[in-house]
């Protein structure tokens, strides 16, 4: 739980205090990427090319989150004017390649790498019980 809360505040104080924007970004990054090999894109060194990322339009984001597609679209035009995301025409959005090398987002993964390993260590205690 330690894990999760920790994650949610950094992502909201990267946000500005905007919890959906934060979830926006998730679910539009996941989606981009949910198709591809994990194996191939492990490390921090080596994000998925933007080729290879699969838009995902306003409506699909809303509809994962459940929550209005207007509410979604305000969150989607302030992440766009910010570069967070970028239109790929009418397919929709991706999370760029640039967005995930941006140093806030590599000190971010990290920091979650390191809290991962320790969720890991103290879960291996609690088995060795």
């Amino acid at each position: 739980m330690d894990f999760l809360l920790d994650q949610l505040v950094a992502g909201i104080e990267a946000h500005d205090g905007d919890l959906l924007g934060v979830l926006v970004m998730a679910a539009l990054s996941s989606g981009n990427c949910a198709h591809l090999p994990v194996d191939q894109f492990a490390t921090l060194d080596k994000a998925p090319p933007d080729r290879d990322r699969r838009p995902l339009t306003i409506r699909q984001v809303a509809q994962s989150l459940g929550q209005p597609y207007e509410t979604v679209r305000r969150r989607f035009v302030v992440l766009e004017a910010a570069g967070k995301i970028a239109r790929r025409g009418r397919d929709g959005f991706i999370v760029p390649e640039a967005t995930d090398h941006s140093p806030e987002r590599l000190d971010a993964a990290r920091r979650a790498h390191a809290k991962i390993q320790r969720m890991m260590k103290t879960l291996q205690t609690f088995e060795r019980r």
